[in-house]
């Protein structure tokens, strides 16, 4: 029982150390000698393998969960649920919305859990605003916009978006909870060359007609990681900088308000602050007892599919992109929301 790591790099090991204190480290799997010796050392009573078939095959785990790099995602996940086994992928499920696709059919023919790693989705002022705006707490909500913007002190090595995108559309299309389409991307800055200091404005409206967007910001005055939903009596702003019990506000008029944190997880994802944890908790809670993903493979293609979306409209010519949908991004006074009073937006 437990569950096989596969992969133990920086990610795969913050992982490794989350299952070791929960009880349900059964195996590592690493190409890396030098990286599975220090593991085997670290961990000396779990089962270490340098070859994927063999440790699916020899390690006794009841699941997998893929720490490797992207591109390898889809291979190894393929291998995981031939061999009957549930399986947790790191995001991005793959870099193809079609290999996604795939990967979700291959899952559901067998009956398995597939699940995506977006561990935001569990935080429990995420889990309270999805059930506000479901419960029709804020009204009817016309528009949720996503802002996470970094300075030079705190900005992600490498792509901006490649870092922060795909896991702010999974808590738009967790949120929202219906059919989402891309309707436009702007990037001020150089999209294709791994440019740490660019901005993305990317905007999306669902089929009930509720417009949405995330502004990815690498060169901010300051750090900023909010949700805004706009309904028709409220508005709710929610502050990943801030500790779970405060992160959430309620705006009507000039009036705020802190909303209590509740926590609609399973009784099992309950007990714990690590995000890792408390995600770990629920998929095994759907592996053993038919708990709903929160996280389920289909909502990590559907991310695929907007990234494809949004990497085809940044990289069209100058003139074929100015005939397609565009998103205007919002004036600044109404961008900058963690600066102003909370009342104004």
């Amino acid at each position: 029982m437990g569950i096989l790591l596969i992969g133990c790099g920086q990610w795969g090991n913050a992982w490794a150390a989350t299952l070791a204190h929960m009880g349900e480290l059964a195996a590592i799997c690493d190409r890396d000698p030098q990286r599975l010796a220090k593991l085997q050392t670290r961990y000396p009573n779990v089962a270490c393998f340098d070859n994927l078939s063999q440790a699916l095959l020899s390690s006794g785990a009841e699941a997998a969960i893929i720490a490797t790099p992207t591109q390898t995602h889809n291979d190894i996940a393929h291998q995981c649920l031939a061999q009957n086994k549930p399986v947790l992928v790191e995001s991005l499920l793959t870099p193809s919305a079609d290999d996604a696709e795939r990967l979700v059919h291959h899952a559901n023919k067998r009956a398995l859990c597939l699940a995506v790693g977006y561990p935001l989705l569990f935080h429990r002022a995420v889990q309270t605003l999805y059930q506000m705006i479901h419960n029709d707490v804020l009204g009817p909500i016309s528009t949720l916009r996503i802002y996470q913007h970094a300075h030079s002190e705190d900005r992600p090595v490498g792509h901006v978006w490649e870092q922060w995108g795909h896991t702010n559309i999974a808590l738009l299309r967790f949120l929202l909870n219906e059919p989402v389409e891309t309707t436009g991307a702007i990037c001020s800055g150089h999209h294709t060359s791994m440019d740490p200091t660019a901005t993305y404005f990317t905007a999306f409206k669902s089929w009930s007609g509720r417009h949405a967007s995330i502004e990815v910001n690498g060169r901010a005055a300051s750090r900023t990681h909010e949700i805004v939903v706009t309904g028709a009596s409220k508005i709710a702003v929610l502050d990943f900088h801030q500790p779970a019990e405060k992160a959430l506000m309620i705006l009507e008029g000039q009036q705020r308000q802190e909303v209590p944190v509740l926590n609609h997880l399973p009784v099992e994802a309950r007990i714990a602050d690590n995000l890792l944890e408390v995600q770990t908790h629920a998929f095994l809670a759907a592996i053993r007892h038919g708990s709903p993903l929160v996280n389920p493979g289909k909502l990590g293609a559907q991310v695929v599919t907007h990234i494809n979306d949004i990497e085809a409209m940044l990289t069209l010519p100058r003139k074929e992109a100015s005939s397609t949908k565009t998103a205007t991004p919002l004036p600044l006074q109404q961008r900058q929301v963690r600066h102003l009073p909370r009342g104004i937006l």
